[in-house]
């Protein structure tokens, strides 16, 4: 065989070497744009929180001023000693102690969710770390296979319209194949942070429940149960904000907003009666019907996205055939004429 029929088979072996490299880690570069993006979407949203957490630190520390020195000039004045102004009074501390933990409830629930926000990035990055020696990899074949493809055929080559033809064909699925995988990378993303916000809100439901029966108990005089009635409406809160946070990073904001009242716990000390008992168990069934509205809601948008999941995985599948195919042609073709210029050179 002449030398140049020994170049041509061994450029034949290291191009069926390369193409294996390449199918193997075909998945690596979309999958890390994707990757990358989604840092970049967390490390925007988190920075924004950080500012948001700082003002609501300092709203917090002057609230509390006000707070003590409300309580300290008036609450334990009015417990030893009682007038005639107890409507005016339970108004004022309402509104005072409104103002005070609806901050402190803010800045807890921007805590949370920055963790929350903290523990994505991080699994996003370490997805990173784990896909970029892949995409360096199949960086590095494509390159050296389009040098090798150069080296012979030198771009487009009249003489063999077959294998040009059959290049752009490849090249057209190489990147239609990216184009839905990076799609598909997407809704993965999107079904995994919608399944966890089904998980949160289906748990602030049975909250709510739980919160509800309390609330019965409470009516019919169990002084223990406001202690549970409250502490499940406000776990319930923490559940819905969390749920709403992953709903909206999937890119959901129409969904149906939830109040759940709370109640406030000097207006419960000072105006504790079976009216106004009955009066918040109205209020916790109507925070119930929203969080089961929310949760309906959130249970359509989460099988919309999973169908838009199975039909992305099927354009997957037939995206990765034709690029198979595509290739098997091309290598074919290749194969033809490296054959024939073995021939014609011997």
């Amino acid at each position: 065989m002449s030398t140049f029929g020994k170049q041509i088979q061994q450029a034949s072996r290291r191009n069926t070497e390369l193409l294996q490299i390449l199918a193997e880690t075909d998945y690596a570069v979309p999958t890390l744009k994707e990757q990358q993006r989604l840092i970049y979407d967390l490390d925007k949203e988190l920075n924004n929180n950080y500012v948001l957490l700082r003002h609501l630190n300092d709203q917090r520390e002057a609230e509390l001023k006000d707070h003590v020195r409300y309580r300290d000039s008036h609450f334990r004045r009015f417990l030893f000693k009682a007038t005639g102004n107890k409507d005016k009074f339970a108004a004022q501390a309402s509104k005072e102690e409104k103002e005070y933990f609806d901050l402190l409830r803010r800045h807890h629930e921007t805590t949370v969710l920055n963790e929350s926000l903290k523990q994505q990035l991080e699994g996003a990055r370490a997805a990173v770390a784990q896909l970029e020696p892949q995409a360096k990899i199949h960086q590095a074949a494509q390159q050296e296979l389009d040098n090798l493809y150069n080296s012979i055929f030198g771009g487009e080559t009249p003489h063999f319209p077959a294998e040009d033809a059959l290049e752009r064909e490849s090249e057209m699925a190489l990147q239609r194949y990216h184009n839905v995988r990076m799609r598909h990378e997407q809704q993965t993303q999107i079904v995994k942070l919608m399944t966890e916000a089904t998980r949160k809100v289906k748990h602030a439901a049975d909250l709510m429940a739980s919160a509800r029966t309390a609330s019965r108990m409470d009516i019919m005089g169990n002084n223990m149960a406001d202690i549970v009635e409250r502490s499940a409406l406000g776990q319930a809160e923490m559940a819905y904000r969390e749920a709403r946070h992953l709903a909206q990073l999937a890119r959901f904001d129409d969904l149906p907003s939830v109040n759940i009242n709370q109640g406030h716990v000097m207006s419960d000390m000072l105006m504790d009666n079976i009216f106004s008992d009955m009066a918040f168990h109205e209020e916790i069934k109507r925070g119930q019907r929203e969080m089961e509205s929310f949760e309906w809601k959130l249970g359509q948008r989460l099988k919309m996205v999973q169908d838009r999941m199975k039909d992305v995985q099927l354009e997957l599948v037939q995206a990765e055939k034709e690029l198979e195919v595509g290739r098997i042609r091309l290598q074919a073709e290749r194969m033809r004429v490296f054959e024939q210029l073995t021939t014609h050179k011997r």
